[in-house]
């Protein structure tokens, strides 16, 4: 199943807004983050609690960084910790009509 959640990450320079593409298959998530102006796969997993567990990587204009996103993923709504080596990011979204 896919979906697409519009989402808001809350910076310590303001909110920036993104989508979020997910399909899951197995308990298994595959998908993409469109944020800061770049487009990054993601993969992880997920429990029937909608519980899950995400990797991937941030682009800055200036950095590469890896994230271990965890939070909850429902059909209509995500919330997200994004932590990095530095930082811990909220990532809150609704999915897309």
């Amino acid at each position: 199943m896919k979906r697409r959640y519009h989402i808001e990450m809350k910076t310590k320079l303001g909110i920036r807004n993104g989508f979020l593409e997910i399909e899951i298959k197995d308990q298994i998530v595959n998908g993409y983050i469109h944020i800061l102006n770049h487009l990054q796969p993601f993969q992880g997993t997920i429990d029937q609690y909608g519980q899950c567990n995400i990797n991937g990587w941030l682009v800055t204009l200036l950095n590469h960084i890896p994230y271990t996103a965890t939070g909850t993923i429902s059909s209509q709504s995500l919330s997200l910790c994004l932590k990095c080596k530095q930082y811990e990011i909220p990532v809150n979204g609704f999915i897309e009509a």
